[in-house]
């Protein structure tokens, strides 16, 4: 998790996950694997609900890794 301090008692908060293929997002998340999910509990701690996430893709050496 990445954490940011945004002052007044905010903190903006990344999580990473790491995944073994796109393919195993969509097993996950379903076809539409950039629409974001959330649990109902998740209105405790977000002061927003963006709709999307974003995947990136991890290179070594020139090679894509899982």
């Amino acid at each position: 998790m990445l954490f940011r301090d945004l002052d007044e008692g905010i903190t903006e908060v990344v999580t990473l996950s790491w995944w073994t293929s796109i393919d195993a997002v969509k097993g996950f998340a379903g076809e539409d694997h950039l629409r974001a999910r959330y649990y109902p509990e998740d209105d405790r701690y977000l002061l927003a609900r963006p709709e999307g996430v974003e995947h990136s893709e991890v290179v070594i050496d020139g090679l894509i890794r899982p």
